[in-house]
């Protein structure tokens, strides 16, 4: 009994045995963080930023389908007519995303719709 005892406490003191459990736990880690990474990080990454004067020029066309904002920072996110997304998917899976100041937005859309 005692024999038994003494190869279970040299196999827990072991540092071969110890390297391979933390070798384990990094490779997991490592895997689980490249699942995130392509489930969440890649869909911002086909965001194209666009100016005011390509927003113009493709609602002009009529090929803005939607178009969400970030309330008060300037930041409008939107969606293309040849996207088979709706408006609810934004801002999350948007295919443009405009910069612009809230004000001067809404008085160029105030002049395109005019028109």
């Amino acid at each position: 009994m005692e024999n038994n005892n003494q190869n279970n406490q040299n196999n827990q003191n072991n540092p071969f045995r110890r390297r391979g459990l933390v070798t384990f736990a990094i490779w997991v880690l490592i895997i689980g963080m490249m699942i995130f990474m392509v489930t969440n990080g890649c869909s911002s990454s086909s965001v194209k930023e666009i100016n005011f004067h390509e927003f113009q020029s493709e609602y002009e066309k009529d090929n803005i389908k939607a178009v969400y904002e970030v309330l008060g920072n300037g930041t409008f996110y939107g969606l293309y007519r040849s996207n088979e997304l709706d408006a609810s998917s934004l801002p999350e899976k948007a295919d443009f995303v405009l910069y612009i100041d809230n004000n001067e937005f809404y008085d160029n859309m105030d002049t395109l719709v005019a028109n």
